[in-house]
C-alpha cells in the first residue's frame, strides 16, 4: 500500500444525488431542523447516540453550535458528517457521517440516524 496522502487535501465530491435524496455536509442553519428533528425521535434517538444524552440540551441554539462544530471537523476530515434531505419535500429526514477516522489504517466508525 502507498503513502497515505494528508487528509487535508482529500477532496470529497458533494453533494451526492439521488432520485430521491441529497446528501451534502452540514451547514449553517441546519441547527433548527436538527433541534426539531431531535425533539420529534428522542424516544428512540437518545437510546442509541452518544451526544444525546438530554433533550434539553438540544436547543436550536446548541444543534446549531454542534452543527458548526461538525463543519470544523469536516474541513479537518476529522469527521464526515451529512445531512440527507428528500429532494421531493425539501426535508432532511437522514444524519450520517463516518467518525474516529483512521486514516492510515483506512477505518472509521459509522453512524446515522433516520
Amino acid at each position: 500500500m502507498g503513502t497515505v496522502q494528508n487528509p487535508l487535501l482529500m477532496d470529497v465530491p458533494m453533494p451526492i444525488r439521488t432520485p430521491r435524496l441529497l446528501l451534502r455536509p452540514k451547514q449553517p442553519g441546519d441547527g433548527a431542523a436538527t433541534a426539531a428533528a431531535v425533539s420529534e425521535t428522542w424516544d428512540d434517538l437518545h437510546q442509541w447516540m452518544q451526544w444525546a444524552e438530554k433533550l434539553d440540551d438540544n436547543t436550536v441554539e446548541q444543534q446549531e453550535i454542534r452543527t458548526r462544530m461538525v463543519m470544523a471537523k469536516f474541513i479537518l476530515r476529522e469527521e464526515l458528517n451529512f445531512v440527507g434531505i428528500e429532494i421531493a419535500s425539501g426535508q432532511p429526514v437522514i444524519w450520517c457521517g463516518f467518525h474516529d477516522i483512521d486514516w492510515k489504517a483506512r477505518q472509521c466508525d459509522t453512524g446515522f440516524w433516520v
